[in-house]
């Protein structure tokens, strides 16, 4: 979650979308906290208790099998066309999405919410061959990152691996680990 959050690269004030919430996602949704307290943050979950959990570990608000299209009108100001196929499409929605899923559903959905310009990071990992219209990614400009389960980044000036600043956020209680 830690390395998902800053190939993020949260920035206060902007609105992100968490496409998933169990644990990788639960612990996406505390890294982004953790790294900007003035985010955004909408949790994607498909049941009930992971919408609990989700808030709980700081999600703003958690979508229960809702429509992302519609959530990303309603939450980020995007307006919603259809296109060919039936494709759909939310202009101006949100800053950026951690896909903590990984199918090519979820990965095409995340390309289509978020806004131009905005960054994808695909966390999860279906580990099956994916085929998918990255329309958005040239239309759009949409950025996708991808991720290895850590790395070493700069974060508020320090320079650290993942491991440790996951390690120093416990630590500082910026994050939970109980339950998880």
């Amino acid at each position: 979650g830690v390395r998902a959050a800053l190939r993020a690269e949260p920035r206060a004030g902007e609105k992100a979308l968490v496409i998933g919430a169990g644990t990788i996602g639960l612990m996406t949704i505390q890294a982004l906290r953790a790294a900007e307290p003035a985010l955004d943050i909408t949790a994607a979950v498909l049941f009930d208790r992971q919408g609990d959990e989700a808030a709980a570990r700081g999600a703003d608000r958690a979508l229960v099998r809702a429509d992302l299209f519609d959530a990303a009108a309603r939450i980020a100001g995007a307006r919603l066309y259809s296109g060919f196929g039936g494709n759909r499409v939310a202009v101006g929605g949100f800053d950026l999405v951690c896909d903590c899923v990984g199918t090519s559903a979820t990965l095409s959905t995340a390309l289509r919410c978020t806004r131009a310009c905005g960054r994808v990071v695909l966390v999860g990992a279906a580990l099956a061959p994916m085929k998918i219209d990255l329309t958005p990614v040239w239309y759009h400009e949409v950025d996708i990152r991808g991720m290895r389960s850590h790395g070493v980044e700069e974060w508020g000036g320090v320079r650290m691996p993942s491991y440790q600043r996951a390690a120093s956020w416990v630590l500082e209680k910026k994050m939970r680990l109980a339950g998880m």
